[in-house]
C-alpha cells in the first residue's frame, strides 16, 4: 500500500487533498485569512447562541428548577455525570470499532484520547478535532488517507442512524411496535444501502473517490453492525442524560421527548463546523414547541447535559493525560507511544 507521500495532496504530516471535512487538521499555512475569518464569525455565532441559551435558562420563568438545581442531591448529580461517563466511553468505542477495517488500535487509547477531545471540544477552531486526529496521527501511526476514510465513515454510519431515528420519532411521537418497526426497518435500510454501496465502489472507482475513502470501512458488515448497536446504545444513554437534566430540574419529560432531544442534540454536535457548545443548546431549545416544555426550561436542561458532559470529561481526562501524556507526543512527534510506563501498551 502506498504511503502518504504517494497521495495526491498528501505531503509529509497532516495536509488534506482538495477540499475535505478535514482541512482543521491541515498545516497552518492553509488556514488562510478567509477561513479564520469563517471560523472566527461561527465562534460568534456559537457564542450568541449560547448567551442566548443561558439568558433563557436564568430567566424568572426558571426560579423554581433553579433551586431545585441548587438543592440537587448527591445522587442526582452523580447520575448524570455517570451517564455522561458511559457516553463518552460508548462515543471512544464507536471510534475504535469504526477504525478496525483500516487498522488495529488500543481501545483503551481511542477512549481516552476521546475524552480528552470531548473536554476540549468547547474551544474554537476546530482544537479538539486537531487534538484527536493528531493523537492517533502520532501514536497509532495513522496515515492521512486512513485519517479521511475513517472520519468520512464515523460520519456516514452516524448519519445513518441518526436521520431514521429522528425522522421516525417525529412520525409517531411515541414510542410503540411501529416506531420500532419503522426504526429497525429504515436503519436496517440504509446501513443494507451503506453496505452495498462500499462493496461497488471496489469496482467503481468513482463510488470510492465520491466516498472519500469511507467504502474501504462501510463493505465490512462487522464493524459496520457493531457501529449501529453501540450507537444504538450511545443514544439511550443520550436520551437517559436528558432524562436525569430533567429530573434535576423538575421538568416532566417523557421519554419519547428526551429521545428527540437527544437525537437534535448530537445531530447539531456533529453538524456543526465550529464546534459543540451554543448551536446544539440553541437547537434543544428551539424544540419547545414539539416536545411541548417550555422553552426556558429545556435551555436548562440543556446546559445542565452540557455542564455534566464537560465535568465528567474534565475528571476523567486527568487520570487519560497522565498516562498517554498529550503533550509530550504532540511536540515530540512519534514513537512517544513507546515511552509510556509499563501497562500502557496496546489492548485490543
Amino acid at each position: 500500500m502506498s504511503s502518504d507521500q504517494d497521495q495526491p495532496g498528501c505531503g509529509p504530516g497532516l495536509r488534506a487533498p482538495g477540499h475535505t471535512a478535514l482541512e482543521a487538521f491541515e498545516s497552518p499555512r492553509r488556514w488562510t485569512a478567509r477561513r479564520i475569518g469563517t471560523q472566527i464569525a461561527g465562534l460568534i455565532l456559537s457564542l450568541g447562541l449560547l448567551l442566548w441559551v443561558v439568558s433563557l435558562a436564568l430567566g424568572e420563568g426558571n426560579a423554581e428548577s433553579l433551586q431545585r438545581l441548587r438543592d440537587a442531591s448527591a445522587s442526582q448529580i452523580g447520575a448524570i455525570v455517570v451517564l455522561s461517563l458511559a457516553s463518552i466511553a460508548l462515543n471512544g468505542l464507536l471510534f475504535w470499532v469504526t477504525l478496525l477495517p483500516l487498522k488495529r488500535v488500543s481501545a483503551r487509547e481511542t477512549i481516552g484520547i476521546n475524552c480528552l477531545a470531548t473536554f476540549l471540544s468547547v474551544l474554537p477552531f476546530k482544537i479538539s478535532v486537531f487534538v484527536r486526529i493528531a493523537l492517533h496521527h502520532r501514536l497509532h501511526d495513522l496515515r492521512f488517507k486512513q485519517i479521511i476514510a475513517w472520519t468520512a465513515a464515523m460520519g456516514a454510519l452516524a448519519l445513518a442512524v441518526l436521520l431514521p431515528l429522528g425522522l421516525v420519532s417525529l412520525w409517531r411521537e411515541r414510542i410503540d411496535a411501529l416506531w420500532v418497526g419503522g426504526i429497525a426497518l429504515s436503519v436496517g435500510a440504509c446501513v443494507a444501502a451503506g453496505i452495498a454501496l462500499g462493496r461497488a465502489a471496489d469496482r467503481v472507482r468513482w463510488l470510492h473517490t465520491a466516498s472519500a475513502g469511507a467504502s474501504d470501512v462501510v463493505r465490512h458488515t462487522g464493524p459496520v453492525l457493531s457501529h449501529v448497536v453501540i450507537r444504538l446504545m450511545d443514544m439511550a444513554v443520550l436520551s437517559a442524560r436528558f432524562g436525569a437534566a430533567a429530573w434535576i430540574a423538575g421538568v416532566a419529560l417523557s421519554v419519547e421527548s428526551a429521545l428527540l432531544l437527544a437525537t437534535t442534540f448530537f445531530l447539531l454536535t456533529v453538524l456543526n463546523p465550529f464546534g459543540t457548545v451554543g448551536p446544539r443548546e440553541w437547537g434543544v431549545a428551539a424544540m419547545a414547541g414539539i416536545v411541548g416544555v417550555e422553552q426556558d426550561a429545556l435551555a436548562l436542561v440543556a446546559l445542565l447535559v452540557t455542564g455534566a458532559e464537560l465535568l465528567a470529561a474534565g475528571v476523567a481526562s486527568v487520570p487519560f493525560a497522565m498516562w498517554l501524556r498529550p503533550g509530550r507526543v504532540l511536540l515530540g512527534g512519534r514513537g512517544q507511544k513507546d515511552e509510556r510506563p509499563p501497562g500502557g501498551g496496546r489492548s485490543g
